[in-house]
């Protein structure tokens, strides 16, 4: 709710808090996140925060309940920088790529739709 907030300019008083999803730890960036899902009753007007949003994606679910891609890419490894291959899951979208840790929030919140833990036709 805070992140919403600070980064998207999003209200918590706006949010009904539907569930939580899986911790995700970042490889480069050494952050613990603890996702949460929550509903809006309209999309709300964001303003990003700059340094923090470089873009705001406005992707279907039906997108994201499908397989990512899969392809090897050629990352620095975090703790020495030094360049290796690594099998890599994301989202195409238009010329971006979703991948990392949101990908992998993504992945965890598909998984808990499809296990009937999160009713994405529900009303607030």
């Amino acid at each position: 709710m805070r992140e919403a907030e600070e980064e998207l300019g999003i209200s918590p008083r706006l949010v009904t808090v539907g569930g939580t999803l899986p911790v995700v730890e970042t490889v480069v960036s050494n952050y613990v996140i603890y996702p949460f899902v929550g509903w809006l009753k309209a999309r709300p007007v964001m303003k990003p925060q700059e340094s923090e949003v470089s873009a705001i994606l406005d992707v279907p679910l039906q997108l994201l309940m499908g397989e990512p891609v899969e392809e090897w890419w050629e990352l620095p490894a975090p703790e020495t920088g030094e360049i290796r291959r690594r099998l890599v899951r994301f989202f195409p979208w238009g010329e971006d790529r979703i991948w990392g840790a949101t990908q992998r929030m993504i992945e965890s919140l598909v998984l808990a739709i499809r296990a009937g833990e999160l009713d994405v036709n529900a009303r607030i």
